[in-house]
This record gives C-alpha cells, sequence and structure tokens, in this order.
C-alpha cells in the first residue's frame, strides 16, 4: 500500500526533473545564439544552402538548399568535434562546409555525413521526457527535440529563396541580426520543443502529423512550390477529435524530426500559430515528399504544455490553453509584413517585427 501511495510522487518528481532538463537544454540553444551572433554579428538562419564564399549560399541547386541552421550551434553547444568532422570531410563529392563548395546533392551529404557522424543521440537536443529521441538504430541519423521558430507562419524551404520568416530565424539570409527583432527579444520565441516521431502512422497530435488537409495552406496539397502561408489555422486544428487525429480522416500520418541535419520544416522548425499540442499538417498529399510547407506545432510529454526559450536568453513553460489560432479562419501575414499577429498571444511571442509588447510573466 505504501508503495503505490509513493508511486505518483516518485514519478511527478522524475518528471519535474526531466522537464528540468529540458529547460536547460533549451537555455543552452539561446545562449549558443548569442555566441553565434557575437562571433559573426549575425543570427544564424534557420536553414541554409550550399555554403560558398564566407557561408553564403548559392542557390543554384535546389537538392543543396535545405541544411538545418542549428548546424552552426553546435560548437557553442560543447558539441565542436561534432561540428569539426562536419567541416572537415571529403570525399568524391568533395563534401565539406565551413566555406567550402559542398560539391553534392542532399543525397551525397546524408551518405557520407549523416551515415558517418550525424549519427550520434546527442542530449543536448534531446529532451529526457521523449525516449524517442535518443533510443534510436546506431544507423539512424541524429534526432532532435527542439526547433527553431519560424513565428506565426508556416515554415517553408523547398526553393531555395532568401527570404525573411515572421519569426527571428531567416531563410538563407546570413544577414539578419539582433537588431531585427523590433519587439524585443524578451518578447520573441527563439526555440520551443516538438515530439519526435520516427516513423508514420502515429495519431497522437503531439506526435504525428497530418497530411492532405485541402483549405489550410493557399496552395492545393500536392502542387508546385510556392508561399504556402496558413490560409485557415482550424481546419488543421479541427483534424483531432478528443485526444487523437479523427479517426474518420484516413490521411497519411507523417513522421518528423528524425534527421537533425535536414532543413526541411518537419525537422527544423515550429509555429507559433496553433497552441501547443495541438495538430501539425503538411501542406503536400504524402508523408515522403519533402517540398512543400508544414504548420508545426510545439508539443511535449511534459503535462499541460511546453518549454521555450526567447531570444534574450530566458526559458519558460508555455501552457496549452494560451491564445493562440486554434479556431481562427484568419490567414497568417506575408513573412514580410510587420502587421500585428491575428494568433494571439503565443502569435504575438512568435512574431519578430510584429510591434506586439506581449511577455510572459
Amino acid at each position: 500500500m505504501l508503495v503505490a501511495l509513493l508511486l505518483p510522487a516518485v514519478q511527478a518528481a522524475r518528471e519535474a526533473a526531466r522537464r528540468m532538463q529540458c529547460s536547460n537544454n533549451l537555455k543552452q540553444l539561446a545562449l549558443a545564439v548569442h555566441n553565434y551572433h557575437t562571433a559573426t554579428s549575425n543570427l544564424p538562419p534557420r536553414l541554409w544552402g550550399r555554403a560558398q564564399n564566407n557561408n553564403r549560399p548559392d542557390y543554384t541547386n535546389g537538392s543543396g538548399s535545405q541544411f538545418h541552421g542549428m548546424i552552426f550551434l553546435l560548437p557553442y553547444i560543447e558539441q565542436g568535434a561534432i561540428y569539426e568532422q562536419l567541416t572537415q570531410i571529403t570525399g568524391a563529392n568533395n563534401i565539406t562546409l565551413n566555406g567550402q563548395d559542398l560539391g553534392g546533392t542532399l543525397n551525397d551529404f546524408q551518405n557520407w555525413v549523416a551515415e558517418s557522424f550525424m549519427t550520434a543521440s546527442l542530449s543536448a537536443l534531446a529532451c529526457p521526457s521523449d525516449i524517442d529521441v535518443l533510443s534510436k538504430g546506431t544507423r539512424d541519423t541524429t534526432r532532435n527535440s527542439y526547433r527553431m521558430s519560424c513565428g506565426d507562419m508556416s515554415g517553408t524551404y523547398s526553393d531555395g529563396t532568401q527570404r525573411l520568416t515572421r519569426g527571428a530565424f531567416a531563410e538563407r539570409l546570413f544577414t539578419y541580426n539582433l537588431g531585427a527583432i523590433r519587439d524585443g527579444t524578451s518578447n520573441t520565441l527563439a526555440f520551443s520543443e516538438k515530439c519526435v516521431a520516427p516513423s508514420p502512422g502515429n495519431r497522437d497530435p503531439r506526435v504525428g502529423m497530418m497530411t492532405n488537409i485541402t483549405g489550410v495552406f493557399d496552395q492545393a496539397p500536392g502542387s508546385a512550390n510556392g508561399e504556402a502561408l496558413v490560409v485557415n489555422p482550424s481546419l488543421c486544428f479541427n483534424t483531432r477529435a478528443g485526444r487523437h487525429y479523427d479517426p474518420a480522416l484516413t490521411h497519411e500520418i507523417g513522421r518528423n524530426g528524425h534527421k537533425f541535419f535536414h532543413g526541411m520544416p518537419r525537422d527544423t522548425t515550429i509555429s507559433t500559430v496553433l497552441s501547443p499540442n495541438s495538430p501539425s499538417c503538411y501542406s503536400f498529399s504524402n508523408e515522403g515528399s519533402t517540398y512543400r510547407a508544414a504548420l508545426i506545432s510545439a508539443s511535449s510529454f511534459h503535462t499541460g504544455g511546453v518549454n521555450a526559450s526567447l531570444m534574450d536568453g530566458s526559458v519558460r513553460f508555455i501552457t496549452d490553453s494560451i491564445q493562440a489560432g486554434n479556431g481562427s479562419t484568419v490567414a497568417a501575414p506575408t513573412r514580410d509584413s510587420s502587421d500585428m499577429s491575428p494568433y494571439g498571444v503565443w502569435g504575438a511571442l512568435g512574431s519578430a517585427r510584429g510591434g506586439e509588447s506581449t511577455t510572459l510573466l
């Protein structure tokens, strides 16, 4: 009887410790951004292309325009050895990173790099409450719990364009800096977490990602590349029935977070449109496609919300009940807009220059 009474307390204490470690991981990532900014006078882009001319991307090959911006933070989270390996790898395609021509496609990168050393389980990138982040096969690529915010819009990546997002991190721009965050670093989200789905089919909205929901974005599922901006977030939110995706929806449920090095939104991004632990949606028709956009909601296995770090280095716990765009049928602002977010407090925290002064107390 005593054991039965004590077990819930022990489990709660263990989860509190895991949540604290997760919070510390996010703080270290936010501080890494500041250290990177000190060294380069710029913020790391959320994703970037083929490295050439002092890390300025070359956009002539779309297959090279899809690497994760957090690669640049590795030296600042005590993973300098991995970063150095990445910058020195050579082979048939002369694949290197730091100021040198990669010389190959993403598949070349994955074959030469991911299978050689980007298979490490990195605790600095893993929420300890999510067992799927670290419990992987030895040949599986490095997984990550933590995502760079693209603000109150969808994450996109496939067309090789240098452009802003609504959040703190641009796409393929190495000239965006802290001075561009006009809402203030204490009012702007940097990172949050997302439960990893190493394989398709998980119908828990915190984990799996819904595909092929017409009307969420400004393009039809499976159509040509484009902005793919969110136009009706309620259609994504309403894919949930209770604690799972609606069983009446037979759409494929996608995976996420299983390729740390990749720049695709499902592995690198969170959007502040829907509240934490809400559904996430792809703007394309099948899980295998990576060439569209995605509305990625922050999620975790912590009770009641997610951890998040702000651009000033502070960390907050964001509850599921934060005001957001769950029932909204309002389109997201365009990526270069300075308009206020239409998605409540969560949306305002995501926008870097919307004129809001939202602060979490």
